[in-house]
């Protein structure tokens, strides 16, 4: 069951990723905490808010949803969706206009309330499709027919 502190930091966490405001981070992670996502690993609180800010500069309308949220213990589960335009470099990839839209899930340790380890998920391919960096997936035809 999700207990009160686990939820207001996850609410903090939208809020941060959603307005930039860096005075969060602070009330979110740790001097210690890592953030660990398919592209690399995020170290303490200002690796956090550089990747961020980056993220942000990338994207500056972006926009994430929490879908559901559980908790075991002191890990937190999150299933969120995010969408933005694509208005300055991310990855090494410069502005390309596109609107990005993809779903992924987190899984956060919250000690103290704070977050002490967070693993996330999403699918990067379909980021780098929606780019136009790699061609689309092409629909498999069914071996029935």
């Amino acid at each position: 069951m999700l207990q009160d502190a686990q939820g207001k930091v996850l609410d903090l966490l939208l809020e941060f990723f959603n307005t930039g405001n860096t005075k969060l981070a602070d009330q979110i992670f740790t001097s210690h905490s890592e953030v660990h996502t398919p592209d690399r690993v995020w170290r303490g609180t200002q690796e956090i808010l550089s990747n961020t800010s980056a993220t942000r500069a990338a994207f500056p309308d972006i926009h994430f949803v929490d879908e559901s949220r559980f908790a075991d213990g002191d890990r937190v589960v999150f299933q969120w969706s995010v969408a933005g335009t694509h208005q300055g470099e991310f990855m090494g990839i410069p502005a390309t206009g596109q609107r990005v839209e993809l779903r992924g899930v987190s899984v956060a340790q919250i000690e103290n309330g704070r977050i002490v380890e967070e693993v996330t998920y999403y699918d990067r391919l379909a980021v780098l499709e929606q780019l136009g960096v790699v061609a689309r997936k092409r629909e498999v035809p069914s071996a029935a027919g």
